[in-house]
């Protein structure tokens, strides 16, 4: 009988040995995976956000766009709210409209391909230059100081839209999608107006002071 237990009790120890030696191996399979291959690991979020081809990025660039235009719809009646300059608030204000036009061809951009929805996407960078917007929405003060920083952060948003577009174009053409390329082309344009509208009120004309120039005086 005592013979028995003690073979029970070896077999036993036996089993949690071998059960802790292959836990052992696989710790160390693991560690030497970890130390020749640690760009190979990936959480869901990137497996399922992987981009292994130029349209992948495109269709990431698309919903990238959208999101950049639907932040600054919301916030382009905030700027002409706080403008003092009946130009500038006149410039915000026609923006407005030219942007939601201009989500409206995302839209239509998104809804061709199955793969991708409008409002799937956060642009953190347009997010971050809104705040800047903010800051001078809290402004108080000189309100021709208040217009130029408006301006000034207004005249980042547009140049940040400008390389967004000029990318997306490009992309668009190497994939053979001539219709979205044209629209593109067609909110690049208004983006670029914008900017140059944005820049000469800032420094005026040839029968008018800048808004800067009256900020100083």
């Amino acid at each position: 009988m005592s013979t028995g237990r003690s073979l029970n009790r070896s077999t036993k120890h036996s089993a949690k040995s071998q059960l802790n030696l292959s836990s052992a191996r696989r710790q160390l399979r693991r560690a030497d995976f970890l130390n020749f291959y640690p760009h190979t690991l990936f959480t869901l979020h990137q497996i399922f956000t992987m981009k292994n081809t130029l349209r992948d990025l495109y269709l990431e660039q698309l919903q990238d766009i959208y999101s950049a235009e639907s932040q600054l719809v919301e916030h382009l009646p905030h700027f002409a709210m706080k403008a003092s300059d009946s130009a500038l608030k006149q410039a915000y204000s026609d923006h407005l409209v030219e942007t939601k036009d201009q989500l409206n061809r995302m839209v239509t951009m998104i809804s061709r391909h199955s793969t991708i929805k409008a409002g799937g996407h956060t642009c953190k960078a347009m997010a971050g230059l809104l705040k800047e917007g903010q800051d001078a929405l809290e402004d108080a003060g000189n309100s021709q100081v208040i217009d130029a920083h408006l301006i000034a952060a207004s005249y980042r948003v547009e140049h940040y839209e400008i390389a967004a577009y000029q990318s997306a174009i490009s992309m668009a053409k190497a994939l053979n999608e001539d219709e979205e390329a044209k629209m593109l082309e067609a909110n690049l344009s208004e983006e670029v107006a914008a900017a140059k509208l944005l820049n000469k009120i800032a420094d005026g004309g040839l029968f008018s002071s800048g808004l800067h120039a009256t900020a100083v005086s």
